[in-house]
């Protein structure tokens, strides 16, 4: 987590779990084979390391808006091994951008949107079914 003093509405376990779900519920079964969902205190790249990932991927809004942040955190999981050890062999950083449709979405849009509206106000942003599950979570 960039910021350890963050307090969230929801657990970390509470949000990696209905993640879990979203990636289970994928109807191809893309998602579902290839995706692992990990919550993690501590460093990063050490459980990357540990679980032998041979690279860690950070979805991205965009460039312009979650660059800076994104190059930092890739920066501590380069450096983190070498520095703080064990020393392993840095586990590289992929980058997802965002689909355009979704550039705007943000933990505080979900938030707002079912304060406004319940699950109408979030179910443009997740796979059809969830919007009552964060309604529930966040209410």
């Amino acid at each position: 987590s960039p910021s350890l003093s963050r307090r969230y509405a929801v657990s970390a376990e509470a949000r990696a779990e209905l993640l879990r779900e979203m990636v289970a519920a994928d109807g191809g079964g893309a998602l579902a084979s290839r995706v692992e969902v990990h919550v993690v205190s501590g460093y990063v790249w050490r459980h990357a390391a540990a679980a032998g990932a041979s690279c860690l991927y950070r979805g991205i809004r965009s460039w312009a808006a979650d660059g800076f942040a994104e190059k930092h955190l890739e920066l501590l999981n380069t450096v983190g091994p070498i520095l703080l050890g064990p020393l392993v062999r840095p586990v590289p950083t992929r980058h997802l951008g965002a689909d355009p449709r979704y550039i705007d979405a943000s933990s505080t849009l979900v938030r707002k949107g079912v304060a406004a509206r319940g699950a109408a106000g979030v179910e443009h942003l997740v796979p059809p079914g969830f919007a009552e599950k964060l309604v529930e979570l966040y209410k």
